[in-house]
């Protein structure tokens, strides 16, 4: 008989599946099992690369759990939570996208405009010194330019 105090769920499903040993086991005893919602009777099949399996089995073991119990859990857990809606990312990067194309052309009118040559000149001497303005500082250059 084996020593099975601190083994996880997993390690004890392990050890009983190869050996059949249920002496370290109080059948007079026993702990309720706390079933789950409704039946699992639906089956789905999923691939994954050798990689990705790899990965789920390190984890699901570090977990304590069986991979498809592992699975599951981050499936269901993933689901309910809150659900990306791929539309509206779509429409907030296409409004930043057009906030930026914007400020694109804003900025090139900005260095174009010769009233500025001498802020630009100013800035090219203090990069090349390796000089960095901190923030506060920039704030002040740009209220005294007001």
């Amino acid at each position: 008989m084996m020593d099975t105090n601190g083994m996880s769920e997993a390690e004890l499903a392990d050890y009983y599946d190869r050996t059949h040993d249920i002496s370290g086991f109080d059948l007079e005893h026993p702990e309720p099992i706390t079933p789950a919602r409704g039946r699992l009777d639906v089956t789905i099949s999923v691939r994954f690369s050798s990689e990705e399996i790899d990965l789920l089995r390190a984890e699901a073991e570090r977990a304590g759990m069986k991979v498809t119990a592992f699975i599951r859990a981050l499936a269901l857990q993933h689901a309910s939570g809150q659900v990306l809606d791929r539309a509206a990312l779509r429409g907030q990067l296409a409004r930043v996208s057009q906030d930026l194309r914007a400020l694109e052309h804003e900025l090139g009118a900005w260095l174009a405009d010769p009233e500025h040559a001498a802020e630009m000149a100013e800035s090219a001497e203090a990069i090349r010194q390796g000089r960095a303005l901190s923030l506060d500082e920039v704030r002040a250059q740009l209220a005294s330019r007001r």
